[in-house]
């Protein structure tokens, strides 16, 4: 039960961060604005990752199906697009057309 209500804390803290990381990208409050935006996404996303690590471990210690929810579906939509968007917004994906409308409308 307690890897259940940790998924739940760290995926609402990943919101909250991944959220302000958005806001700060788009309303460039300081000049130091893109370094936010990296810290807030960065971590949100850890958490994202840690948050799926909880709720593998949970349904695999009591036996329970992985992936047959279609909640665990949008989660695992959720998680590749989140990475692809990490990936891409940090330049980490080479030869992308126009990597700058992709982060933008991924994200």
């Amino acid at each position: 039960k307690t890897l259940m209500i940790l998924h739940e804390v760290f995926m609402v803290v990943a919101e909250v961060l991944i959220i302000l990381g958005v806001i700060t990208a788009r309303k460039k409050p300081t000049s130091k604005w893109l370094n936010q935006h990296k810290l807030f996404v960065t971590f949100g996303i850890l958490f994202v990752f840690i948050s799926a690590v909880c709720i593998y471990t949970f349904k695999e210690t009591h036996s329970y199906p992985h992936f047959s929810s279609f909640h665990a579906l949008i989660g695992v939509l959720g998680i590749f697009l989140i990475a692809t968007n990490y990936l891409v917004g940090f330049g980490l994906v080479k030869n992308l057309i126009n990597k700058k409308v992709i982060h933008h409308t991924i994200g």
